[in-house]
């Protein structure tokens, strides 16, 4: 659609003067604004148009206003999970105020660990975590820890085995503990 001003014709031979191209150009700056630039729908196959904008490191930048729109509207109907950008968040979707009761199983996919002599372990990106033993190694304190919350831990030996794993105090293991003596480790997941 249009936007809420139109250009002013000027004719052949017109000096153009500083003073009427101020005064064109003004308009650009009265009218450049959201509220005066007009919409993008301009029928209902318009106002349901979205693009996917990739993922990152594979963005589909937008040349436009309207791309950029296109963009968000396809985020919109990704977050709300409708037919359409627009239409209503199911009452059943999953808002983290709210308690839900799933029907399909909910789970995290397993972060690998880079193996060294101290292993880190980053909780907000990993809260189930695998990592195979090349030696005896130390686990560090992990980082960024939230109270109350659960997390899994998958250590296994290389093939050489044999290998010893030791923790920081700050690992509880409950009442799996008994497992940890090395000699028990040998391909065995914890």
């Amino acid at each position: 659609m249009p936007a809420l001003y139109t250009i002013t014709t000027r004719a052949d031979g017109l000096t153009l003067t500083g003073s009427i191209y101020t005064a064109d150009h003004q308009k650009h700056v009265d009218n450049g604004d959201a509220a005066h630039l007009g919409g993008s729908s301009v029928n209902v196959a318009a106002m349901q148009a979205i693009t996917d904008p990739g993922n990152v490191g594979s963005e589909s930048l937008a040349a436009s206003i309207e791309d950029e729109i296109k963009r968000l509207r396809f985020v919109l109907k990704e977050i709300g999970g409708g037919a359409q950008w627009y239409d209503p968040v199911a009452s059943s979707a999953a808002f983290l105020d709210t308690v839900h009761a799933f029907t399909k199983t909910q789970s995290f996919t397993p972060f690998a660990l880079t193996d060294a002599a101290t292993i880190a372990w980053n909780l907000s990106i990993a809260q189930i975590a695998t990592v195979t033993l090349a030696g005896n190694r130390l686990f560090g304190l992990p980082t960024n820890i939230v109270d109350g919350a659960t997390y899994i831990l998958r250590v296994r030996q290389d093939a050489t085995g044999t290998r010893v794993p030791t923790y920081n105090a700050a690992f509880d293991f409950g009442l799996m503990e008994f497992l940890l003596f090395p000699q028990l480790l040998i391909n065995m997941t914890i």
